[in-house]
């Protein structure tokens, strides 16, 4: 999904995706992030943009619990 966002908006900025689970045991394009004592990883992949800065990015974003808030708001406002 990502890589066709990227091909649509013609390479011109780069796309992080965050999930929730696993996908397809994909360890050389996802990072496990893990925040604070928290036991449940979240996902980070990244196209056009360095995948272990992305991963701190995120990690490192504003929560009130395991997903940061923005994204959280953002898969609300796609599920409408």
């Amino acid at each position: 999904m990502k890589a066709i966002l990227y091909d649509a908006i013609e390479e011109k900025v780069p796309v992080i995706g965050v999930a929730k689970k696993a996908f397809h045991e994909n360890t050389r394009l996802v990072i496990e992030v893990l925040r604070d004592e928290n036991k449940n990883p979240f996902y980070v992949s990244s196209i056009g943009y360095h995948l272990d800065l992305a991963a701190t990015q995120i990690k490192n974003m504003y929560r009130e619990f395991r997903f940061p808030a923005i994204v959280k708001e953002l898969y609300q406002y796609t599920k409408n």
